[in-house]
């Protein structure tokens, strides 16, 4: 089972781990094999309870972000070193953030953004990296707006057909022996 995140309440916000009874509804989110391609590299219709379960199986941590008065689901993602083979061990991804349709654009994604660094750095993790597909222009845009920085060359561990982005976990730097990524 993935670590645990704190839970923590913030804004009218409350940011925990994931629960089991989150399934039926995080899976309710995506629905088409379109949305799925754009959060995930799983090939399917929809999002389905074997899918999330293999990516919380991999995952180190999970964050779910609510409601804090309605309890309303508002967001999901996590973290893992094993999603991308050969991820540097310095590097935590954010993998699968996904924002419930009803509160897209409310910045959702952008404080699990914030929350991803954060628990990476209690993980460790000098650096959180993610992986976006091109196309996916609302993520594209909150990661220009969070200060993400794109790889400049490919990591030899980093999946093709993605963009490929970091940020410092907490107030650390990128170590000193990957700096040619960003360069």
């Amino acid at each position: 089972m993935p670590t645990c995140v704190r839970d923590k309440i913030f804004h009218g916000l409350e940011v925990r781990s994931f629960d089991t009874r989150d399934m039926k509804e995080i899976c309710s989110w995506i629905r088409t094999p379109e949305e799925l391609e754009l959060v995930s590299s799983d090939n399917g219709t929809c999002l389905t309870p074997e899918i999330l379960t293999r990516w919380i199986e991999v995952a180190e941590s999970t964050a779910v972000i609510t409601s804090s008065q309605t309890h309303v689901l508002l967001g999901f993602c996590t973290l893992s070193r094993l999603e991308s083979p050969g991820l540097h061990r310095e590097f935590v991804e954010t993998c699968h953030l996904i924002v419930n349709p009803i509160a897209r654009y409310g910045w959702i994604a952008s404080r699990l953004m914030d929350e991803a660094r954060e628990i990476a750095a209690e993980l460790g993790a000098a650096a959180t990296v993610g992986r976006v597909v091109p196309r996916n222009r609302p993520i594209l845009a909150v990661l220009g707006f969070k200060g993400w920085r794109e790889f400049i060359i490919r990591p030899e561990w980093a999946a093709c057909n993605f963009r490929w982005f970091w940020a410092p976990s907490g107030e650390q730097a990128l170590p000193r022996q990957h700096a040619y990524l960003t360069e």
